[in-house]
């Protein structure tokens, strides 16, 4: 098992941190989301390319990536959209277009967040899945879409 959960509900991620040690002496702790009491303008942010649950099909596993933020991201003030693949970092970027590459058949998930020039999480969208559509090497005569 892994040793920390993120629970999210809906696109507000009302995340839980749990400080509760089971019975397996695995403890839950809460993961890099909005400090209580921080202020942000944001009033919401959203990954809206690919589309919760869709088939992305390419067999080099390269996809584009389409953020929206609302209001508009304040790059002036430093600020900065991390995409999350799998609970890692995959790009930091000053904007809301991405593109992705090597990503390996299979259902992934992906997250983004807003972070200040400090690199404080001022909101984020919560986990939304996918699924990386590849041919198979196995059939070499079946080609992908």
């Amino acid at each position: 098992m892994r040793p920390s959960a993120r629970l999210h509900f809906g696109a507000a991620c009302v995340c839980i941190a749990l400080a509760a040690v089971l019975g397996s002496g695995m403890v839950l702790a809460a993961p890099d989301e909005p400090a209580p009491g921080a202020t942000s303008s944001y009033q919401s942010i959203a990954v809206v390319k690919p589309a919760r649950g869709e088939t992305v099909f390419n067999n080099a596993g390269d996809m584009e990536v389409s953020v929206a933020v609302s209001p508009d991201l304040n790059a002036a003030a430093g600020d900065r959209i991390a995409l999350i693949l799998d609970g890692r970092t995959a790009s930091v970027r000053s904007a809301t277009q991405f593109k992705l590459t090597g990503i390996v058949r299979g259902e992934h998930s992906l997250e983004a967040r807003v972070l200040d020039s400090g690199g404080n999480v001022l909101i984020a969208s919560g986990q939304m899945k996918f699924e990386m559509w590849q041919a198979s090497r196995l059939f070499p005569n079946r080609r992908g879409k």
